[in-house]
C-alpha cells in the first residue's frame, strides 16, 4: 500500500506474515505489550523492574518474529522506547532524550 501525504511525502507499507498464534511468541500480543498501558497509580519498584523487563522481552520477540519470517527490515525507529537500536548492538537513551510517548506509560517522573 501507498499513501500520498498532504505534502506530497510518498509512504510505502507492506504486509508483514501473520504472527504466532501463541501469545507469549507475539510481539503483537498483550502480554509482550504490558509495558504501553499506562500507570493508573504510582508504581513500586517491583512494578516498574517488570514493566521494564517486559519492554525488553518485547524487543527479543519482535526480532525473533522477524528472524523467523525471514523478513529482512523492520522498524525499530518508530517505537516509543529508551532504548535506540544501531545495526549491530543497542544503547540506553539519556533521560532528556526519552518520548514523551514513554514517559506518559508511568505515572509520574
Amino acid at each position: 500500500m501507498q499513501i500520498v501525504s498532504a505534502d506530497e511525502s510518498v509512504y510505502n507499507f507492506e504486509s508483514q506474515q501473520g504472527s504466532s498464534s501463541a501469545p507469549n511468541q507475539n510481539p503483537l500480543s498483550e502480554v509482550n505489550n504490558a509495558w504501553r498501558i499506562k500507570a493508573k497509580k504510582k508504581e513500586s519498584d517491583s512494578e516498574i523492574k517488570y514493566r521494564l523487563l517486559n519492554h525488553f522481552k518485547f524487543w527479543e520477540v519482535y526480532f525473533i518474529w522477524a528472524l523467523n519470517n525471514q523478513i529482512e527490515s523492520i522498524d525499530v525507529r518508530s517505537m516509543s522506547t529508551p532504548i535506540k537500536v544501531y545495526g549491530n548492538g543497542f544503547t540506553l537513551k539519556p533521560f532528556e532524550s526519552l518520548p514523551d510517548a514513554w514517559k506518559s506509560y508511568f505515572f509520574d517522573e
